[in-house]
């Protein structure tokens, strides 16, 4: 009984430590997406390893306008963005104008509005495209979006995902920019559903992601948007200068991600999540793992 009563103690002593710890927890947050979801929890891991302090993971805060506002209410201290939403956020700046100008734009704005930092590129542009069948490409020599709109009398039936949908500057100014004829109701769908819409013939044409994950494995052929419709999503980082100030190290460690995530890396770990055969934490874990003898320890 004696013997009983003192790990018992012991394990309170032990809690009360635990517990009563000052050490300092980095909160990660992200938006509503599976793919946010895994880039949280790389950059979560790679801070992990890289400063050895705790990273607070707070998932699925909404959209951009939500997690902006979060971030601001001081509810977290970083969090991952796209170039062009960030951008379409701001007054004045042009979401579809050069990358490296509108990266530069985005770094001065965000430190003098927000007194935060805008970390970036992670590598990969995960802005919309639009994508038809091959074999329909081949069969009408599409390349572009002006060559299907020459295909004059010739009907289309579009798929988008939801957030194309909801967001609708980006159907009106695709109207106004192409004209293409829709054959019945545009239909709406998951991101990852999209591709197998398309190859099934349940779509001629889609508008999604040019990260979703089943497209690694659909014969699609992306079609040139000669108008320049669709603004560059550039994945990013914003983080609060008070986190930097706070914890040593950080900016460097952010810095060490930049240009790592190829486009084909962020598809395949989509991909990994649609099928539900790991969690993102083992994704990420293994991502990390290959990626580790190298870069992770550069500045």
């Amino acid at each position: 009984m004696r013997s009983k009563l003192v790990s018992f103690g012991a394990a309170v002593v032990v809690t009360c430590f635990a517990g009563c710890s000052h050490k300092p927890v980095l909160r990660l947050a992200a938006q509503t997406s599976s793919e946010q979801h895994m880039l949280t929890e790389i950059i979560a891991q790679h801070l992990e390893r890289q400063l050895g302090v705790s990273v607070q993971r707070k998932l699925n805060v909404g959209d951009s306008a939500a997690a902006l506002n979060a971030f601001l209410n001081g509810e977290f201290d970083l969090y991952p963005e796209y170039s062009g939403v960030a951008a379409q956020m701001i007054q004045g700046l042009n979401p579809s104008g050069p990358i490296e100008l509108v990266r530069q734009q985005l770094e001065q704005e965000y430190r003098k509005r927000w007194n935060a930092e805008w970390i970036a590129p992670l590598g990969f542009d995960a802005s919309y495209v639009i994508a038809v069948r091959r074999a329909l490409a081949d069969q009408y020599g599409l390349e572009t979006l002006a060559d299907v709109e020459n295909q004059r009398g010739r009907t289309w039936r579009l798929a988008v995902s939801f957030e194309f949908f909801e967001r609708p500057e980006y159907l009106k100014k695709f109207n106004r920019s192409y004209a293409i004829l829709w054959e019945g109701a545009i239909t709406t769908m998951e991101p990852n559903q999209l591709p197998h819409a398309l190859a099934q013939g349940a779509a001629d044409m889609i508008a999604a992601p040019r990260t979703v994950g089943s497209f690694a494995v659909v014969d699609a052929k992306f079609l040139v948007d000669t108008k320049g419709i669709f603004p560059p999503m550039e994945a990013g980082v914003v983080v609060s200068r008070q986190a930097l100030r706070r914890f040593s190290g950080l900016e460097s460690a952010l810095q060490g991600l930049r240009g790592r995530i190829s486009l084909e890396t962020m598809r395949q770990l989509n991909r990994s999540l649609e099928l539900g055969q790991e969690p993102a934490s083992l994704l990420a874990r293994k991502f990390l793992d290959a990626k580790s003898r190298g870069w992770i320890s550069s500045p």
